[in-house]
């Protein structure tokens, strides 16, 4: 048995067909999608949620400046419409 058979049936799991030089385990592609969907989940729950939340934070905090703005604006229009008739 020479090495390369010796690699191909003694691999993990899956079934090994040999094509000459070509040689393809069907559990490799399996764990692979595994090891994909693993990747995608978790960099959805670690680093996308996380940034849309801050970025949804900040809309909410940016909307709550510009009412604060308006109101004060309101506020200095009717006061120097006030100081003004005196």
């Amino acid at each position: 048995m020479d090495f390369k058979q010796a690699i191909i049936e003694n691999a993990w799991g899956g079934i090994s067909v040999d094509y000459g030089m070509l040689h393809l385990q069907l559990a490799t592609p399996a764990a692979v999608l595994i090891i994909i969907c693993i990747m995608i989940f978790t960099l959805n729950k670690l680093l996308f949620q996380p940034v849309i939340r801050t970025l949804d934070n900040r809309k909410e905090i940016i909307t709550k400046s510009a009412s604060v703005l308006f109101r004060s604006k309101v506020k200095l229009n009717v006061s120097s419409r006030i100081f003004n008739k005196n």
